[in-house]
């Protein structure tokens, strides 16, 4: 499927776009969830675990660094839990190196659809896995957004080992989509590993379900009204934060006008040191609110 969508053979993904999904173009319901996560994470069953591993690790955040021996997926398995109701999640990946340690990973997919229940996340946890599984497993949520997961943290905090390891991972899809690219510019894939096509093939999916990399704000200019006679023109461009060491005094031309800038009870009053002149004293300001009594 990954294929045939790249290679504009199909409009199939275009069920998962809101605006078609809120029209009714495909049907009332889309199973949107499980078709996503068998088109995106299907084919990382297929490959050897050298290459699977690449994305397991960094999506449950473990710390080893060699592959697995084995590594075997389940997609929605299902168990008979307490009351007798069954419990599903999305999937289970099960790791196992040379020296017979075993590591598990728990995860639940949302796309554009609410938890299964206030206590979906909580329930997985403690009853779908066993109590030795707990001890070395880890769960991943991906969503839309994090506030389902974050929300069901809130509500009851099962996830954390008695070291304090906080062990479920969260994720949106822009920052699983934005993790694959690092992967490639970080030289993690190589040119000859499956995993490198699967990642293009995967960016490419998501960027036209519209997850897509943020790519800054350079293509944007704010042209600013003339004051004064001064007409300037602003661009943004996406820098990463190095904090404030290298911050310089911000100056601002001096301006006369005879009536409120930013509407009615706001004035702009200036801030004056010992050693500055009137010149200097006309260059920075100070934006307060003054309310008449009685409004």
């Amino acid at each position: 499927m990954l294929q045939a969508i790249s290679r504009n053979k199909t409009k199939l993904y275009k069920r998962y776009l809101l605006r078609h999904r809120r029209s009714g173009t495909w049907g009332e319901r889309v199973p949107a969830e499980d078709e996503i996560v068998s088109t995106i994470l299907g084919p990382l069953e297929f490959m050897p675990p050298e290459d699977s591993w690449v994305i397991w690790r960094q999506l449950a955040k473990l710390e080893k660094l060699a592959p697995p021996l084995i590594c075997r997926s389940s997609f929605w398995p299902s168990r008979l839990c307490k009351g007798g109701r069954r419990i599903e999640p999305d999937a289970l990946v099960e790791l196992t190196w040379k020296d017979g340690t075993r590591e598990l990973i728990l995860f639940e997919f949302k796309w554009a659809s609410p938890l299964s229940g206030e206590r979906q996340l909580q329930d997985q946890w403690n009853e779908f896995l066993t109590e030795d599984e707990r001890q070395r497993a880890r769960h991943v949520f991906i969503g839309l957004d994090k506030g389902p997961a974050l929300e069901a943290r809130s509500n009851g905090d099962v996830w954390k080992d008695s070291l304090g390891n906080d062990r479920l991972s969260v994720w949106t899809w822009k920052n699983f989509h934005d993790m694959l690219s690092l992967s490639i510019k970080a030289g993690r894939t190589q040119a000859s590993n499956p995993i490198k096509v699967w990642v293009e093939y995967v960016r490419d999916f998501l960027n036209r379900v519209g997850v897509r990399e943020f790519g800054g704000f350079g293509h944007l200019a704010i042209k600013m009204p003339s004051i004064g006679g001064v007409r300037r023109a602003y661009s943004f461009r996406s820098h990463p934060f190095r904090g404030f060491a290298g911050m310089q005094q911000l100056q601002v031309a001096c301006l006369h006008t005879a009536r409120p800038l930013f509407g009615e009870g706001f004035t702009i009053s200036r801030s004056r040191t010992n050693h500055s002149s009137e010149a200097e004293d006309c260059k920075l300001f100070a934006f307060s609110s003054s309310f008449e009594k009685g409004k």
